[in-house]
C-alpha cells in the first residue's frame, strides 16, 4: 500500500450525504491537517494497484494526489 494510507494518523470516513464517497484525512508532511474526497471503488482500485492515482482520481489536484501517496501536500512544504 502507499505511505500515506499506513499511517496510524489516516482515517477514512463515510459521507452522509453521498454513499458512493469517503473522505480520508490525515496529516499532511508539515504538520498541517488535511482531507480528499474520494469513490470508494477508485480508492479501491488504487490501492488493490489496479489503477494509478491520476487515473483512479482525475478529480484531484495533483496535489491532492500526491497527499495520498506520500503524505505531502501542502504548496508551502515544497517552497522551503
Amino acid at each position: 500500500m502507499p505511505y500515506m494510507m499506513n499511517q496510524e494518523e489516516v482515517r477514512i470516513s463515510k459521507l452522509n450525504y453521498s454513499p458512493d464517497e469517503v473522505e480520508i484525512h490525515g496529516p499532511c508532511a508539515n504538520g498541517i491537517n488535511h482531507s480528499v474526497v474520494v469513490n470508494k471503488m477508485s480508492l479501491k482500485s488504487w490501492l488493490d494497484r489496479d489503477m494509478l492515482v491520476q487515473d483512479a482520481f482525475p478529480h484531484l489536484t495533483p496535489n491532492e494526489r500526491e497527499f495520498l501517496i506520500t503524505g505531502t501536500c501542502c504548496a508551502p512544504f515544497w517552497d522551503e
